[in-house]
């Protein structure tokens, strides 16, 4: 995965992400997506790209609630806005469950501590914890 920030939308894994779900039709594949991650999460075995795609699904998910990052992708914005998605209370808890598995102990954690950027991606995930629970 190539990175070149700390905003979950600044990596190939995002973007690609972003490219998939502007395709599809139907929206189904957050909710499997959330599931999925929690349901499988490891600290041992969930890579990095795992983390990164989750982060961009929780991204998509404060979006879609009213609370976009700053670097929300204009594509994706596009895309919501012909959209009728409703986003239920239990999938907005289960997506900050799976941030803060992310932000205690993952491959993604590791790679901030190891970069020195460590305080500006917990920062950016703590806000979009805020975001969620807006």
């Amino acid at each position: 995965m190539s990175a070149w920030g700390i905003s979950n939308f600044e990596n190939d894994t995002a973007l690609d992400w972003v490219n998939e779900i502007v395709q599809e039709k139907e929206i189904h594949s957050i909710k499997d997506s959330i599931d999925s991650f929690l349901h499988d999460f490891s600290v041992e075995d969930t890579s990095l790209m795992d983390c990164s795609k989750f982060l961009t699904i929780a991204e998509t998910v404060a979006g879609l609630i009213g609370s976009p990052d700053e670097d929300f992708p204009e594509e994706l914005k596009d895309w919501m806005e012909t959209k009728y998605i409703k986003i239920e209370q239990v999938t907005i808890d289960k997506v900050k469950k799976g941030v803060k598995l992310i932000m205690t102990d993952s491959e993604a954690k590791e790679m901030y501590l190891d970069s020195g950027y460590f305080k500006s991606w917990e920062k950016a995930q703590k806000n979009l914890i805020k975001r969620l629970s807006e």
